[in-house]
């Protein structure tokens, strides 16, 4: 029964650990996304609203407000119908 208890604990410790790995690996694919989605926009010549779009969603996903709003802010003002397609 104690060696069953024991397996439980280790279980459970390490499922804890699995968590802890897979949310610090979708952490960093998250910052590997927003990294790609900058550089395009620093490449670009003309403002893409889709890239400020996908750029203010991952900015939102993070908690990152103000950082998302001057996104979709942006997005807007080079094609105000842009959010539009994407609530229907």
């Amino acid at each position: 029964m104690l060696k069953m208890a024991l397996l439980m604990r280790d279980l459970g410790s390490s499922n804890r650990h699995l968590s802890h790995i897979h949310s610090v690996y979708k952490a960093e694919r998250h910052q590997q996304l927003v990294d790609l989605f900058l550089s395009t926009v620093q490449a670009g010549t003309t403002i893409d609203p889709d890239v400020q779009v996908g750029l203010g969603v991952l900015f939102n996903i993070s908690c990152e407000y103000d950082k998302a709003v001057d996104c979709f802010r942006t997005a807007l003002q080079v094609r105000p119908q842009v959010l539009l397609s994407r609530v229907k």
